[in-house]
């Protein structure tokens, strides 16, 4: 199966919809990389997560990494196939003979990898072990290795559908609020007419129309005051679930994140990653592993097109007034062209630039999210990819 660009743009773009912390949802499979060593005496067992730049490893067994780029993975071929992926030789073969894990240590040689599938039978990732000497898999063991893979499928689309129901009740939650809410005028108005009948001046004693329209005023005012009180229960649950989300992160903690992930990255490429921190305590709206995937894309492309020697910087910049912070990448690399600019910018289909697919995804989900997003070349050499998002500012 070969992936056109839309198919591809398709699939990395829902692996960052998805919103998944992969480290923390998938530590519980950790075991079956060891196993996966174990049943095919390879050195080395990876669970990798692909979206449009990196490869994201979740889960590893004989060798501590945690991201790579995708072009530079072998499992970026795996996400291809239908079934799996084998290179008996990795140094003979064309794709892969240059690259640093063959060439450098641990001088890998061999690797055999499944594809790994989300409920819609999108390829999200795969499961591999990789040897530094040829292995001979027998058809007993890649059939164990599927096997694994489609326990770690059927995770992943455990993982979708919690997520889909905590949507499904956010929603429901909000519709019972504002339900309430619109209850409430109407019950008021009843009351307020009620009362103006029950209370009119007259010589003859209380009608049974006035009593009736007693016992209206007072049935609606105890409907107005449980509504009233349920509101207030409903927001309280709403505002919990809006405002307390686990995956929601401070600036800070997502600067961090994205300097530990791709300073490798960049060291292996002589490349210097300053990240200039915000002073003040900022809280940002916005799931953390989806913000990692699209700010790390940003990154990893400025990295990748800085000469050596230079530097790629990134900046935030909070706006207190606004209820904002701006977070920028500058790099020293050559730009783009405006037709490459525009180009990712437009809505009309998918365009490969010499930027591929990543910067034109990242720029559509920014937007996506309600971010202000500039894209531009620097007067003094190479692009400022800018974004602005909304933030929450700590007490002081």
């Amino acid at each position: 199966m070969k992936l056109t660009p839309e198919q591809d743009y398709a699939r990395a773009k829902y692996v960052v919809d998805s919103a998944v912390n992969w480290h923390e949802e998938f530590s519980s499979l950790r075991e079956i990389t060891r196993t996966s060593s174990l049943v095919t005496e390879a050195q080395i067992s990876f669970i990798n997560i692909l979206d449009f730049a990196t490869q994201w490893t979740v889960a590893a067994h004989g060798i501590d990494v945690s991201q790579m780029d995708k072009e530079e993975s072998v499992c970026q071929y795996t996400v291809f196939e239908d079934e799996s992926f084998e290179v008996v030789s990795l140094s003979n073969d064309e794709r892969f003979k240059n690259a640093f894990y063959v060439q450098e240590f641990p001088h890998l040689e061999y690797y055999f990898g499944v594809p790994i599938k989300a409920s819609n039978g999108l390829h999200v990732g795969a499961l591999c072990v990789m040897h530094d000497n040829r292995l001979h898999l027998t058809d007993e063991q890649k059939q164990v290795l599927k096997n694994f893979a489609k326990i770690i499928s059927n995770q992943f689309a455990l993982l979708e559908n919690l997520k889909a129901k905590e949507e499904k009740f956010q929603r429901l939650a909000k519709n019972q609020a504002r339900l309430m809410h619109d209850v409430r005028a109407p019950l008021a108005s009843f009351s307020i007419l009620a009362e103006m009948y029950a209370d009119t001046d007259t010589e003859y004693p209380i009608s049974d129309y006035q009593q009736g329209m007693r016992a209206i005023q007072t049935s609606a005012q105890k409907l107005s005051e449980f509504a009233d009180y349920f509101l207030k229960e409903q927001q309280e649950e709403v505002e919990l679930l809006l405002t307390e989300r686990p995956s929601l992160a401070s600036v800070r903690t997502v600067l961090e994140s994205l300097r530990d992930l791709y300073q490798v990255q960049a060291q292996a490429r002589e490349v210097k990653l300053a990240i200039t921190f915000p002073e003040k305590e900022l809280l940002l709206a916005y799931p953390k592993p989806k913000l990692l995937h699209i700010i790390g894309n940003i990154i990893s492309n400025a990295i990748k097109f800085t000469p050596k020697g230079k530097a790629v910087y990134v900046l935030a910049e909070p706006n207190e007034q606004e209820g904002s912070v701006q977070i920028t990448v500058k790099d020293e690399g050559p730009g783009l062209s405006e037709e490459e600019i525009a180009a990712i910018q437009s809505k009309a289909g998918i365009s490969m630039g010499s930027f591929g697919l990543g910067l034109k995804l990242s720029y559509e989900l920014l937007e996506e999210l309600g971010a202000k997003v500039s894209i531009e070349n620097r007067a003094e050499g190479g692009l400022r990819f800018a974004v602005k998002l909304k933030a929450q500012f700590a007490a002081s």
